[in-house]
């Protein structure tokens, strides 16, 4: 019995920890920033993301209406509207074709 309450529990506790239900739902007014570590036909992790589905998630934002800026204009944006910064870390030669 108390390995059932250990296992539901452990369950339970991945559940949570995947699904933050309790965090505050955000405006789609405020702006989005996407962090990507690495465009490859190879992917090794779950930070990295083929150009094929990179494309199509910038479709799919572009569908959605959203503008796209550069992270140091994202300050200076005072419209009410729907804005995505796209970063790309580590300065992969992927990141750059």
């Amino acid at each position: 019995m108390i390995l059932v309450f250990i296992i539901l529990s452990l369950v339970v506790v991945a559940f949570l920890a995947h699904y933050n239900f309790w965090r505050p739902v955000k405006k789609c007014s405020l702006p989005r920033i996407l962090m990507y570590h690495n465009t490859s036909n190879q992917v090794s992790s779950g930070m990295n993301i083929t150009p094929e589905l990179l494309e199509k998630q910038i479709q799919y934002l572009i569908q959605k209406q959203y503008t796209f800026l550069k992270i140091s204009d994202l300050l200076s944006f005072t419209q009410i509207t729907k804005h995505v910064v796209l970063t790309f870390d580590d300065g992969f030669v992927g990141n750059h074709t």
